[in-house]
């Protein structure tokens, strides 16, 4: 049962990460370049859950390493709306090539997913049982927020 709980925590942490991600994203941050914003968010994690070093260092690591998957898909971009603007001017939506992109944009949201969860799993087990009871603080205040509908960034405040 507990292996369970420590999953579903786990998986809840990687799902704030990454819809935190994207909420900055869409959140003003455009300014920002997305090293810039990964390192803000590590630190404010690393703050917030009283990391030591070794572990902002682990924290950093993860960021980097997702950054650097997911650097193609941000090259992507353009030609992603390219391919869009190209569907929508033909006059007709060719649903399997939007299907092929969208399995494709999945399989690497995927592979980066699985890379964030395990290397999360590595973190978790670094945490104090301090630290894992701030954890649970903050993602009961997001759950509160979603609940609340007033969720719309990680806030973590």
């Amino acid at each position: 049962m507990r292996c369970k709980k420590t999953k579903s925590i786990l998986f809840l942490v990687v799902l704030v990460v990454l819809v935190g991600a994207a909420g900055c994203a869409f959140a003003g941050w455009f300014k920002k370049k997305p090293e810039e914003r990964a390192q803000h968010m590590v630190n404010h994690i690393a703050k917030e859950l009283k990391f030591d070093d070794a572990q902002k260092a682990q924290l950093t690591n993860l960021a980097q390493d997702i950054l650097s998957q997911t650097e193609p898909m941000r090259k992507e971009r353009g030609q992603k709306l390219d391919l869009l603007i190209g569907q929508v001017r033909s006059g007709q939506i060719d649903k399997v090539v939007l299907k092929e992109e969208l399995a494709r944009k999945q399989a690497q949201f995927t592979q980066v997913a699985d890379l964030g969860i395990d290397r999360l799993s590595d973190l978790y087990q670094t945490l104090s049982p301090e630290q894992r009871q701030l954890l649970v603080e903050h993602l009961e205040e997001i759950k509160a927020k979603v609940e609340s509908g007033s969720f719309h960034h990680l806030g973590w405040r």
